[in-house]
């Protein structure tokens, strides 16, 4: 799932792959290749990668889509990395999905945290 937030003009992206495939989908490739497309709208944007899983294929995913997104000219951060192990105690999330496990929001926290710095030191203004 690809997301772009977007706050007093400052452009992020938020990606958070399957993690089923062990790959990008076929949803988030086609998303990817027409988001490409003449003007590449990823091109020096900064973007960071969650992934939610029962074993480490959120992570294989995250990790090609770091290489993909070398093609792409998109600038993931390298820290903080992310992967839940969404079906071991305790729980990491409600029966609406909702994310409840305390360390995992502080770990989500750091990363938004740090995509909006690289985010503001990408666009020179820090």
């Amino acid at each position: 799932m690809l997301w772009t937030i977007c706050d007093e003009g400052k452009e992020d992206n938020f990606v958070t792959p399957q993690e089923s495939a062990r790959d990008v989908t076929v949803g988030e490739e086609n998303a990817i290749d027409w988001a490409s497309r003449a003007p590449n709208v990823w091109a020096d944007k900064a973007a960071a990668i969650v992934s939610a899983g029962g074993n480490f294929g959120g992570g294989r995913s995250q990790y090609h889509l770091r290489q993909i997104g070398v093609f792409l000219d998109l600038h993931f951060i390298n820290k903080p990395e992310f992967f839940i192990r969404a079906f071991e105690p305790p729980a990491k999330f409600d029966a609406q999905g909702d994310l409840i496990d305390p360390e995992a929001k502080e770990k989500l926290k750091a990363i938004l945290l740090a995509l909006q710095a690289f985010t503001l030191r990408l666009q020179g203004k820090c």
